[in-house]
């Protein structure tokens, strides 16, 4: 950024800018764009010809030969975007400029008086014929001076009381389209639309929220109606989150660095989860979920995960063989507080060429070099369902990668995704890392990308979200220092973390979770040298989060917080719960259902099961089936928890009845003495088992144990007459000889001890 531009940046002034202790009603930002080529034209006012082209000139053009056309410029942006009840405060156009050394111009910016706006044709005064507002701004624009600038310099004057005019009319929604037209005299080209959001001009509208409709709960909640805000943090951090006290909006974690290969596995198959463990710990005890990041990735890999044996090489099976039990080990102690899980992390080839999906060698793919193909991505979508499905986890399972928002990345990961299926392989959603740079991506690329992305029925997530405002926050002539961060700066980051969260609630009922990646300017990962991972100095560091480096509120944080109060309180849902019998004996089969349980303003996406006899159930299953084995009166309890951690219950009784054909007891013990020489004799106990309907049943374990002259415990299994034979040990003695029965057990089957004829009997030994 060259001087007199950082120059211009400083003296821009924000009427409505948020100071650092500003909470509720601050300024917000809409940014309308074009969507169409017939958006931007000119039309020549002599002739009244109109112009569809590669630059838009926005006054009267001078040729190289020193003749030129007087022209008007119209700019339409399709939709408005902004409740009519808002209160607009300023309003500009902004442009990307297309040529170097632009003198300065005067212009009149006008509107159009009509609530339908059509887009220009290429009929003669298709521009200069149409209705005009009477409201109209006087522009006059310093010199752009390079190509390729964006920003406040290439900012109009205020044009408020035109848009201002328009809204009034009759007839006018926030999804009308909105006109402006610009005549004037010098030479000023910017960019036209060309199918290029980023370069083309657009309308900034600032505004505020009427007086009472701020969001005002407190700011923990404010996204229970949405989705959860998560952050990265390492195992050190933790204090930070309790010291930030009421700002702490965090509900979801991912440990950045923690639960990685190098991090968790070390050495071959020796885990170190202690740090881990206290991120996790932490999570469960505070009642909130992590992410987890992440099996598969591009850095972050042990050496000794890519060699085996003395030349180091490795075998696909081989290191398939390790994927799998790192997954097995990670989803057995971590999927109860995981929800969802990073399987793939940036296995997406960066390059231009559209046949080239996956990264290979030559991007620094270490699993490729072994695999070859993408075969390692589908056996790590495999091996982790997989291991949900053994411990009983519902962990969602995503794809996370950079450059989603770009269409042709994306379109190369939703490749990656009909590999997956066409493989019978689960995939729930794709996370998009959001590392932005301020100015550099426009709000409709991103929203394009969701569409594409929800088109495949998938998720999305935000996996890993800053805002860099370098680019408009440096001096590229002495590259190492910044100076002090600017209001002005602050303000436009400000302004883009709210639009970016506009676009999140639209599509709250598609976002898993929205994760910032770290949680204060202090420890963001773009304030490290990338080689050495050292902090830098203070005047190279960057400002991408919600919180300065002293863990202080910024702008942004309460630009995403400021937002109509009427969408703030999540409803919890409403369980409904129904059993297809609710008494019979035991043991008893009940099929629980809780499919008509609802949500009205979000989705259920888990169902748990308290069956009232000591053993419970929980994941996405809304129907379930439990066996009673013992008779008694139980109270069963489904719990439903929606999409915004809300939960709701619903209870219903069942009463098991004891079953005779699966009730047994001790029928009778018949006792006798077995000689075994002349010297030695044994006592002999024959035990029969019945159920209460008098049937012998085969299979019953007898337990049992003699007392008298003889003593031992002994235990064995009826026949299929129901009885099974004892022999004591033998003895020289005379005497009384008892046995005792102290246990009948068989699978499914209950003693009924109250109902044994005998539970014991004596013989004499003489």
């Amino acid at each position: 950024m060259k001087r007199k531009l950082l120059a211009a940046l400083m003296l821009v002034a924000f009427a409505f800018a948020v100071s650092a202790s500003a909470q509720e009603s601050i300024s917000k930002r809409k940014t309308c764009e074009m969507s169409a080529a017939s958006d931007d034209a000119e039309e020549n006012l002599a002739t009244g010809e109109m112009y569809f082209d590669q630059q838009l000139e926005l006054c009267y053009h001078q040729y190289l030969n020193g003749s030129g056309r007087y022209q008007i410029t119209g700019l339409r942006f399709p939709t408005f975007g902004l409740p009519v009840n808002v209160i607009i405060d300023s309003a500009y156009l902004q442009f990307f400029s297309m040529a170097e050394g632009d003198s300065p111009s005067n212009l009149t910016i006008r509107g159009e008086a009509s609530v339908d706006s059509a887009p220009f044709t290429s009929a003669a005064h298709n521009i200069s014929s149409r209705p005009k507002t009477s409201a109209s701004t006087l522009w006059a624009a310093p010199e752009w001076t390079g190509w390729g600038e964006q920003g406040l310099a290439q900012r109009s004057s205020d044009v408020s009381a035109i848009v201002k005019e328009i809204v009034a009319q009759n007839g006018f929604t926030s999804e009308s389209p909105i006109t402006l037209f610009l005549q004037g005299e010098g030479t000023r080209i910017a960019y036209p639309f060309d199918n290029d959001p980023f370069r083309a001009p657009k309308l900034i509208i600032n505004y505020h929220l009427p007086n009472g409709t701020s969001n005002t709960a407190p700011y923990r909640d404010r996204y229970s109606n949405f989705f959860p805000l998560g952050t990265s943090l390492s195992s050190s951090g933790l204090g930070q989150l309790s010291s930030l006290g009421e700002y702490n909006i965090f509900k979801q974690l991912t440990a950045e660095y923690e639960m990685k290969w190098d991090t968790v596995q070390p050495q071959y198959n020796s885990f170190a989860f202690d740090k881990a463990d206290l991120i996790a710990n932490y999570a469960r005890n505070n009642t909130i979920k992590m992410s987890g990041h992440t099996f598969v990735g591009r850095n972050s890999n042990p050496d000794w995960l890519f060699q085996d044996g003395p030349d180091g090489a490795i075998s696909p099976a081989i290191l398939s063989s390790r994927l799998m039990n790192h997954i097995d080990k990670m989803v057995q102690r971590y999927g109860d507080v995981v929800d969802n899980w990073d399987v793939v992390n940036e296995a997406i080839s960066d390059s231009s060429d559209p046949n080239k999906i996956y990264k290979d060698e030559s991007e620094g793919s270490q699993w490729w070099g072994v695999f070859g193909s993408p075969e390692f991505i589908k056996l790590a979508f495999q091996y982790t369902a997989e291991a949900n499905a053994r411990y009983g986890r519902n962990s969602l399972l995503f794809y996370s990668d950079s450059g989603a928002s770009d269409p042709e990345k994306l379109d190369k990961m939703l490749a990656m995704v009909d590999y997956l299926r066409a493989n019978n392989q689960q995939i729930d959603g794709i996370g998009i890392h959001g590392h932005w740079i301020l100015n550099k991506l426009p709000i409709s690329q991103i929203k394009a990308a969701f569409d594409k992305i929800i088109a495949k029925g998938l998720l999305i997530k935000i996996s890993e979200l800053d805002m860099s405002i370098w680019n408009i926050h440096y001096n590229d002539e002495n590259p190492d220092y910044q100076p002090p961060l600017t209001e002005e700066a602050k303000q436009e980051q400000a302004y883009y973390y709210q639009e970016l969260f506009d676009l999140f609630r639209e599509y709250k009922d598609h976002i898993h979770n929205v994760t910032f990646w770290g949680i204060s300017d202090n420890n963001s990962w773009l304030n490290y040298d990338w080689n050495t991972w050292d902090l830098l100095p203070v005047g190279q560091r960057d400002a991408p989060l919600l919180f300065d480096e002293n863990s202080t509120p910024k702008s942004a944080f309460y630009s995403i917080m400021d937002f109509d109060s009427g969408t703030s309180s999540n409803q919890p849902p409403t369980a409904v719960l129904s059993l297809d019998v609710t008494s019979g004996n035991a043991p008893l089969t009940v099929a629980f259902d809780g499919s008509q349980s609802s949500d009205a303003d979000g989705s259920i996406v888990e169902y748990s099961w308290n069956f009232g006899d000591g053993s419970s159930a929980a994941g996405a299953s809304a129907s379930v089936s439990h066996v009673y084995q013992a008779a008694g009166s139980y109270t069963a309890q489904l719990t439903v928890r929606d999409n915004f951690g809300s939960t709701g219950t619903a209870s219903a009784a069942v009463t098991v009845e004891p079953n005779p054909s699966y009730v047994v007891h001790v029928h009778n013990i018949a006792m006798s003495v077995v000689s075994v020489n002349k010297n030695k004799n044994a006592a002999q106990a024959i035990v029969t088992v019945q159920n209460t309907l008098g049937d012998p049943i085969e299979g019953v374990t007898v337990a049992g144990a003699w007392s008298g002259i003889v003593s031992g415990s002994i235990s064995g299994a009826t026949d299929s007459n129901g009885a099974v034979t004892f022999s004591s040990n033998t003895t020289r003695k005379t005497g009384t000889v008892t046995f005792t029965v102290n246990d009948l057990s068989k699978t499914d089957y209950q003693y009924d001890s109250g109902s044994n004829l005998m539970t014991s009997a004596s013989v004499t030994i003489k």
